[in-house]
């Protein structure tokens, strides 16, 4: 839906950055969690056909996943034009990391809303 080729033209893009500095690398890998984590999602796929949680430890890659699964549901949900503008802005996503944390910020407050009890009082 997303495109791995959006993510990953990102982590090679960083991964130059690296190259050239490498005072930079663990804030470009911190900022780029999410890019780096759907790359390593998508090598760890395509080593093993899906992805190995029986067999060595992805907790490093659950947010990325849990973020990832928000996507998806939402995309589901959504008629054509909702789902090609949520397509735009997660690609705007992995370019930004501020944009990142934004949406990240509104999947977690629509999830919080969603699940949340609603009580009517009088």
């Amino acid at each position: 839906m997303v495109g791995a080729q959006h993510w990953k033209k990102r982590v090679d893009l960083l991964k130059a950055d690296i190259r050239g500095n490498k005072l930079l690398r663990e804030h470009l890998l911190q900022e780029n969690e999410f890019a780096f984590g759907l790359q390593a999602a998508s090598e760890l796929t395509k080593k093993y056909g899906r992805l190995p949680v029986h067999q060595m430890d992805i907790s490093p890659l659950y947010p990325c996943m849990a973020f990832a699964a928000q996507i998806l549901s939402i995309a589901e949900s959504s008629a054509g034009p909702q789902r090609a503008q949520l397509v735009r802005r997660v690609h705007g996503a992995l370019k930004n990391p501020d944009d990142l944390r934004g949406m990240r910020l509104e999947l977690t407050a629509a999830t919080h809303f969603d699940l949340a009890p609603v009580s009517c009082s009088s």
